[in-house]
């Protein structure tokens, strides 16, 4: 019986050392060659206006009230990359790969940006050019209601993207998507005073 075992542990020993020398699959990894932006039907612009925060205040005595309406606004802007189709695919570990992108369209032309940005997939990038934060006081008479709404202009706009992929030994690899941004421009306040009906 011991003989068994001992026949048994060697062919194991001897057969794991044969298998020594396998190939172990290491990961591949792309490099961006390049990534085109153009615009193709359905792309453009977009202009919308979106309500930051509006209310309505009573003032149902005889006297003279203030009332305090929020008066915040902020500039700023977004990107995505959002590919039509899931790729799997990988970068070197701390790659990073800076370009140009689209911040706007003029006579039917892509207006770039300068480059230092870089490529991520469904995850959007923000940045803030400008921020206010304040209030503004309104006295309201006896018997008046008053109505405020803020409001701020939005672009949006989209671009198709194709982007070229290969490995160090030159496979390349095709990933095509929408590019989508977001500008947070100028903010407008409506205050109207009404009396009590």
């Amino acid at each position: 019986m011991k003989k068994i075992l001992l026949l048994t542990l060697c062919t194991l020993f001897l057969f794991a050392c044969d298998n020594s020398d396998a190939e172990i699959e290491l990961p591949v990894y792309y490099w961006i060659e390049n990534i085109e932006f153009t615009l193709e039907e359905g792309d453009g612009l977009v202009t919308d206006k979106a309500k930051l925060s509006s209310g309505i205040f009573v003032n149902d005595t005889d006297e003279y009230q203030d009332f305090i309406v929020p008066d915040t606004s902020s500039s700023s802007s977004e990107f995505v990359f959002i590919p039509e189709t899931t790729v799997s695919f990988s970068f070197p570990p701390d790659y990073s790969y800076r370009m140009e992108i689209p911040e706007n369209i003029e006579n039917d032309e892509i207006v770039y940006t300068v480059s230092g940005h870089s490529y991520q997939e469904n995850i959007p990038v923000y940045f803030e050019h400008s921020r206010s934060e304040g209030t503004q006081t309104f006295g309201i008479a006896p018997a008046s209601k008053l109505a405020f709404e803020m409001l701020q202009d939005m672009e949006y706009l989209t671009f198709t993207y194709k982007m070229t992929l290969v490995t160090p030994e030159g496979d390349p690899l095709v990933v095509k998507g929408k590019f989508k941004r977001t500008h947070r421009l100028k903010v407008t306040s409506t205050v109207t005073v009404t009396p009590l009906d």
